[in-house]
């Protein structure tokens, strides 16, 4: 009885320590944001992401490569001016401070001041150097985007979300797939498969490395978002874990892959999809703790219980946060993860496919399987209360709903554990 107060007195401080080093560093990283200009000032910056229209300016990221404030990104306001991806740009502007911590500073910048020309990249980091070019070779790679289909392939294939329209975000979320139009967990699984597929399922060292190496450069060309490099680093994890045969998927596996993360960029706590994207995670891994893998004579039906078990758990996970953060609820979730993830799956393997192939039709198709599955979710979407709308939920609502949920969650567990004492005696 010593001997296990004093390991989950050693876990509880273990857990205490975590949290202060992760103030700490929080505050820390925030501090050290730049103090921002008062005045106008001359900046020197490259274009890292595909301007989009608003109304009568388009909107873009851009990394500032000289002076004070070298190596920050901004999100500029360009008017009367078109720009892509890689262009180097000369204006005169004020930054304002960003709308939410972890932000981009915002500035507006009309034509008039502005004015393109040839950078250095010298002052900037081998890293950031490193990203721009990945950017480069991604808008190179996208080409040209005619209408919403190849936004939706591009958006899943190769991370860009920037040319979806309102309309399209709207209906994905409306019938509970906007996890679909951002490289997942579940993206990155396919690929992973894919890789194994061409390198082998046998254990080897330099074989793992390779599709490591892979998925990485495949990570940097896709932007570097937080679920992507959530699911590299799951992967990374799981291949090291699995080469040292030791239990793949776990608590720890996630919650290392959240302090690294954290440990880099603080900052990525206060991120919507970073707050999603570990908590449905963190669900399908209790799920699969609680349930376990389920075998029946029929693996139709397996794959339909599995599943139905990972959309469940995700969902029950992530609603509190869909709810606080977009106010709505889509009642067909589980139905539609049905029709989807199929699809997506095919598509995906097409996708990567073109991105090594010459042949033209393999586009084509992924893009006729997107508008066909489009078509699905537009029916869907108007089925009787297919989205619940104008719900609210506080900041202290959604965290007594959180503790709710796991207490619901220790306590299943707990049960568990009961039931399988008294089956074995």
């Amino acid at each position: 009885m010593i001997r296990i107060q004093m390991a989950q007195l050693q876990s509880f401080m273990l857990l205490l320590s975590l949290v202060f080093l992760g103030a700490y560093d929080s505050t820390s990283s925030i501090a050290a944001q730049p103090e921002l200009p008062d005045s106008l000032m001359e900046y020197r910056a490259v274009v890292i992401s595909r301007p989009l229209a608003y109304g009568k300016v388009d909107i873009c990221n851009m990394m500032i490569v000289d002076g004070p404030m070298v190596g920050s990104e901004v999100r500029a306001s360009l008017y009367g001016v078109k720009e892509r991806i890689g262009d180097g740009v000369e204006f005169e502007g004020r930054l304002e401070p960003p709308y939410y911590v972890g932000g981009h500073p915002q500035v507006f910048v009309p034509y008039w001041k502005t004015r393109n020309v040839k950078l250095s990249l010298e002052e900037l980091s081998y890293w950031q150097r490193t990203k721009i070019a990945a950017l480069c070779l991604r808008d190179r790679l996208i080409g040209n985007v005619n209408n919403q289909d190849d936004a939706i392939v591009v958006a899943m294939s190769l991370g860009d979300k920037s040319m979806l329209s309102k309309d399209t975000r709207d209906l994905y979320a409306s019938v509970g797939c906007s996890h679909i139009l951002a490289i997942s967990g579940t993206h990155m699984a396919i690929i992973y498969g894919i890789l194994l597929m061409i390198f082998g399922h046998r254990q080897r060292w330099w074989k793992e490395l390779l599709v490591l190496l892979a998925i990485w450069a495949f990570t940097i060309i896709s932007g570097f978002g937080p679920s992507i490099v959530r699911s590299a680093m799951m992967i990374t994890i799981y291949s090291i874990i699995n080469l040292l045969q030791r239990q793949k998927l776990s608590l720890n596996t996630i919650g290392l892959t959240a302090f690294v993360m954290l440990l880099f960029h603080p900052l990525s706590l206060f991120d919507i999809g970073w707050q999603m994207s570990f908590m449905a995670v963190l669900g399908i891994i209790l799920m699969n703790m609680l349930v376990g893998k389920i075998h029946t004579s029929y693996r139709v039906l397996d794959w339909v219980i599995g599943i139905a078990l990972v959309s469940l758990s995700a969902q029950i996970m992530t609603a509190p946060l869909s709810i606080y953060y977009f106010h709505q609820f889509a009642s067909y979730f589980l139905f539609t993860n049905f029709v989807v993830i199929p699809i997506v799956t095919v598509v995906l393997y097409i996708a990567v496919l073109s991105l090594i192939s010459p042949l033209v039709w393999l586009h084509q198709i992924a893009d006729y399987m997107v508008h066909e599955m489009n078509l699905v979710l537009q029916v869907i979407s108007k089925w009787p209360g297919a989205s619940i709308t104008g719900l609210y939920m506080s900041s202290i609502q959604v965290i007594g709903v959180y503790i709710a949920l796991f207490a619901l969650i220790a306590l299943a567990f707990k049960i568990k554990s009961i039931s399988c004492t008294n089956i074995r005696r």
